[in-house]
């Protein structure tokens, strides 16, 4: 099940956390040039992105639920239509065909492509 608490909570955090490190840096005691607060506010938030990270991978959208097998074959299933659509030919078995083992692997597929972007 998709946690949508932990995606406002896990986005506002952020939004709000970030805004206020940026008043803090701007108005605050350290008296930075405008560069020096730009380059120490974007490594702030290199840092504290892969905490948003982990709270939409675990808690907001949890991996290996069915919502996401659910959102694949939509996704296969738009593809079909567009190529039904465009006259193209099918790029394999239809929605109604797909059995678990293809829908795992067609979510493996896309984890190693985000893992190649990623890094």
């Amino acid at each position: 099940q998709i946690g949508p608490f932990w995606k406002f909570w896990g986005v506002k955090g952020v939004v709000s956390v970030t805004y206020f490190q940026w008043v803090v840096l701007s108005y605050g005691p350290f008296n930075l040039e405008d560069k020096r607060i730009y380059l120490l506010h974007c490594l702030l938030m290199t840092l504290e992105m892969p905490l948003l990270a982990v709270i939409h991978s675990s808690c907001a959208y949890p991996y290996g639920k069915p919502w996401l097998e659910y959102l694949l074959l939509l996704q296969q299933k738009d593809m079909r239509e567009e190529l039904e659509e465009t006259g193209g030919s099918e790029p394999g078995p239809s929605v109604e065909e797909t059995d678990e083992s293809t829908t795992t692997s067609q979510v493996d597929n896309a984890l190693v492509c985000l893992f190649y972007l990623v890094y």
